[in-house]
């Protein structure tokens, strides 16, 4: 108390506010004071360094293992956060191709982990795509709809209704010993793809592809327009894109080409044929199927349209309101007729 008395004292008499640091000491001190409210109150401050304290062996080697344990941590996260950010752009890629239909891609990943087992495993399933993919462009609709739903095509067939389109292309024989080959086989793919658009946009299927011939078929439905409504306008919509084919084609100094049209309407076998451990086939049978293909064969010989009708398909056509017009072509067993005009 002396010494802190004897302190205020000295300070007290040097001035109003005084502040003292005697760092040079052993222990360092500081001294602070102020006089206040008017010279009524003397206020002193006094800080003296304090003995230091060495922290116990083992609380320094917690600190120092903790320390160690929390970088390997942070270390480890970022290392994982890499190899994610490093592989996940591939996979993210890969499902977007699947998203926009495209099956033919591949993840070359070697990280020598899970992530490389999981790229093979994305691998694989791409690979099933793009083969079913491809096989579907090499069976009929009416095999893909057998494969979602089996009733449809029940063991033996069934009857339906519906109209028969056949179609081929005139010459075809000549002109595949007059061009070779990939220019046969590019004009057919061409040739083709415009063909099953159109049908397919009408509300027709392709039972299949015969050569240069298309079998297709169009099954009546619910549909406002009738099944021989939609064949005619798929065969005559197809006339009249084959003109801008051909001119497409005359510019890049490539072969033309011309077809005929079949057309015939009734009852349609459809079934599963085939053996019973081999190939099988989802196909169309009967009379109708081949009246359509014996009636395009009149059209080599027709002068307006080419496109050949059976009686049913007339008759059907005249029962709903469209403007046609037919002419009466002879037949040694069937009637035919040759569409004039159809608006």
């Amino acid at each position: 108390q002396e010494k802190f008395y004897k302190i205020a004292q000295a300070v007290y008499a040097n001035s109003s506010n005084t502040f003292i640091n005697n760092i040079s000491q052993s222990p360092s001190q500081a001294i602070y004071s102020r006089i206040i409210a008017g010279g009524n109150i003397f206020v002193l401050a006094f800080a003296q360094q304090g003995k230091s304290e060495t922290l116990p062996i083992h609380i320094i080697w917690i600190v120092i293992i903790g320390s160690c344990l929390f970088v390997s941590l942070l270390c480890l996260a970022y290392s994982t956060a890499q190899i994610l950010l490093m592989s996940l752009p591939a996979f993210i890629l890969a499902i977007e191709k699947v998203d926009r239909g495209n099956f033919n891609w591949s993840i070359d990943l070697k990280s020598g982990d899970e992530f490389e087992e999981l790229a093979d495993s994305f691998n694989v399933m791409g690979r099933k795509l793009y083969e079913k993919e491809q096989m579907s462009q090499l069976v009929s609709g009416d095999v893909l709809e057998a494969v979602k739903d089996e009733s449809k095509l029940e063991t033996g067939g069934k009857k339906v209704d519906g109209t028969v389109l056949f179609s081929d292309l005139r010459g075809f024989t000549t002109l595949s010993e007059k061009h070779s080959a990939e220019e046969i086989v590019e004009m057919l793919n061409e040739y083709f793809t415009l063909v099953n658009s159109i049908i397919e946009r009408r509300g027709g299927v392709i039972d299949k592809l015969i050569g240069d011939a298309v079998q297709a078929v169009f099954y009546q439905s619910d549909s406002e327009e009738t099944c021989e409504l939609r064949a005619v306008k798929a065969a005559r919509e197809i006339q009249l894109r084959m003109k801008q084919f051909n001119r497409a084609r005359a510019k890049n100094n490539k072969f033309e080409i011309a077809n005929g049209f079949g057309i015939a309407t009734g009852k349609i076998i459809s079934g599963r044929v085939g053996t019973e451990t081999g190939k099988l086939d989802a196909t169309i049978l009967g009379h109708v199927v081949y009246r359509a293909e014996r009636f395009e064969a009149f059209s080599k010989n027709a002068d307006i349209t080419g496109i050949m009708l059976d009686e049913n398909t007339m008759k059907g056509l005249k029962r709903v309101k469209e403007s046609v017009k037919f002419k009466d072509c002879a037949s040694d067993k069937d009637k035919v007729f040759e569409l004039i005009e159809l608006l």
